[in-house]
C-alpha cells in the first residue's frame, strides 16, 4: 500500500488512461462493427477493466527482470482499476441513452 500512497498521482493517473484508452478502443472497434454508438460506448465501459491476466503478465515480466520492483506502480494501476471499474460503469450507464438520444 505504501507504493500506491507514494505515488498516488501516477497510480490515479495511469488508472484513468487505462480506463479510458480502453473504453474508446473498444467503442471505436464497435462503431467500426456498425453497432450503435451506445452500445459501442457501453460495451467500451463494460471491457475498461484492467484484468487479473495482466498479474500473470507483470509476474512473468518481474521474473525476467523486465519489471522491476520499483517499476509495481503499473500491477497498482491494475488494482485500482478492478476496484473503481463497477462505479465507473454505473454512473456511465446512462450515458448511451443519452447520446442516442441525441442522434
Amino acid at each position: 500500500m505504501g507504493i500506491a500512497w507514494a505515488n498516488a498521482p501516477l497510480v490515479l493517473g495511469m488508472t484513468a488512461g487505462l480506463i479510458t484508452l480502453k473504453s474508446l478502443i473498444v467503442a471505436l472497434v464497435c462503431t467500426i462493427a456498425r453497432l450503435k454508438l451506445g452500445t459501442a460506448i457501453r460495451s467500451g465501459l463494460l471491457l475498461s477493466q484492467g484484468g487479473e491476466f495482466a498479474f500473470v503478465i507483470f509476474g512473468l515480466a518481474q521474473t525476467h527482470g523486465i519489471l522491476l520492483p520499483k517499476q509495481a506502480c503499473v500491477c497498482v494501476c491494475v488494482c485500482v482499476c478492478m476496484h473503481v471499474y463497477m462505479h465507473v460503469y454505473m454512473h456511465g450507464i446512462l450515458l448511451p441513452e443519452q447520446i442516442e438520444l441525441l442522434y
